[in-house]
């Protein structure tokens, strides 16, 4: 909490903006086909691709974000032959919800509108999470798999994606698999 005070990042009335402190924890097992069957469990979804790239004017530097890194993130996974073929359904960010991720993907979602979802709803970790930090990627890849499975049965398709405030970012396209 200190941290975003001195940052002036926390969430108050001088900062409608800012961020709830909070902290996720999550892990994700990944396997080549078949080795879940060897080892007596059950596969619930298929990482269909994964893209990574530096974005240049991070939220670290207070400059605004042209969503660079972002956009040759997307455009990655919208150029692979695996995750570009079709839409996802369903789009989740492990953002905390500040307007500055919200700007950033706005940007990146115009260059890249053949990947998303139509209509576009992006649901950001922030909502229900606060600032997942760095458990903000497995919590949110497992919150894609049980939307897909238990309470949106048409978001089975689901882009995942996270930029850090330093400038990495991350996304993977994840699709679950039918019962």
């Amino acid at each position: 909490m200190k941290a975003l005070v001195g940052a002036r990042l926390h969430l108050g009335r001088r900062n409608p903006d800012g961020r709830i402190p909070g902290e996720a924890a999550g892990f994700v097992a990944l396997a080549r086909p078949g080795a879940p069957k060897s080892l007596k469990l059950e596969a619930t979804g298929v990482l269909l691709g994964t893209a990574l790239a530096v974005e240049p004017k991070p939220f670290s530097q207070r400059g605004p974000s042209l969503a660079d890194g972002l956009t040759e993130v997307l455009h990655a996974l919208r150029r692979n032959a695996v995750t570009g073929s079709r839409r996802v359904d369903a789009v989740l960010a492990c953002q905390p919800g500040d307007s500055f991720w919200g700007t950033e993907f706005s940007r990146a979602y115009l260059r890249n509108v053949s990947l998303m979802p139509e209509p576009l709803r992006v649901h950001v970790a922030g909502e229900g999470l606060g600032d997942a930090g760095a458990g903000a990627g497995p919590v949110m890849l497992g919150v894609a798999l049980h939307q897909a499975r238990w309470r949106q049965a048409s978001a089975r398709r689901t882009l995942v994606y996270g930029s850090a405030d330093g400038g990495r970012i991350g996304a993977c396209v994840v699709e679950m698999i039918p019962q």
